[in-house]
């Protein structure tokens, strides 16, 4: 999964295994992966536990979703409206 000299970085951190979750929507988009180290070798995990990681991870990816479809059009808006202001777009 990682490339030599990655893998080798990631050894003499202490991390012997990692479990990666994506965050994703309720559509199926993918909107970024979170991934936990683990100092010691893991057992694979039991279903109940995966499905309750991927209930939350999926629930951040929704958030995510809202955020960008809420809030980055008005913070961006600003932006814009600012930089129009200073003469800086036209």
């Amino acid at each position: 999964m990682f490339a030599e000299k990655d893998r080798e970085t990631v050894l003499r951190a202490g991390v012997r295994s990692v479990l990666s979750t994506p965050l994703r929507d309720e559509r199926g988009i993918v909107w970024g992966v979170v991934t936990t180290h683990f100092a010691r070798p893991c057992h694979p995990l039991d279903e109940s536990t995966v499905l309750w990681v991927q209930r939350l991870a999926d629930e951040c990816a929704r958030w995510l979703r809202w955020y960008d479809k809420s809030v980055m059009p008005t913070i961006l808006r600003a932006v814009h409206e600012a930089a129009e202001r200073a003469g800086r777009v036209s």
